[in-house]
């Protein structure tokens, strides 16, 4: 029972200001580790950078979600999915980036996955 109380609270819109907070924050990391030509990773293996959009476009499209508690998931969705289109573009122009199809398919499965998981949370406590 006391599972289920914490993540009602965490999901509801008690905490959006906090969640807020941590969008802007991620928003700006997100920006900073897709955008930089200098930003270094050593590859553990072959693609890895799908696991790291993934994960940070997970972050995002949860977080906006989170956040913005009336924003339907499509829109969540639909947002990060934009952002990663805009990102793929920019880094063609980016020393050391180049866009790819298969970043921006990590990026909208992370969305995707991270507003299903909230969509079902949220449904399972209320």
């Amino acid at each position: 029972m006391k599972t289920k109380a914490l993540f009602h609270s965490l999901v509801s819109d008690k905490y959006s200001l906090a969640w807020k907070f941590v969008f802007w924050t991620n928003c700006a990391l997100l920006l900073y580790l897709t955008l930089s030509p200098d930003v270094y990773h050593r590859p553990t293996f072959s693609n890895v950078d799908k696991v790291y959009h993934f994960i940070g476009f997970a972050a995002f499209a949860g977080f906006l979600a989170l956040a913005y508690p009336r924003l339907k998931a499509w829109l969540a969705i639909t947002t990060g999915a934009l952002l990663g289109v805009a990102i793929e573009i920019a880094q063609h122009f980016i020393p050391h980036r180049g866009a790819s199809f298969g970043d921006f398919a990590a990026d909208v499965l992370g969305a995707v996955f991270a507003v299903g998981v909230v969509v079902l949370v949220r449904r399972k406590v209320n």
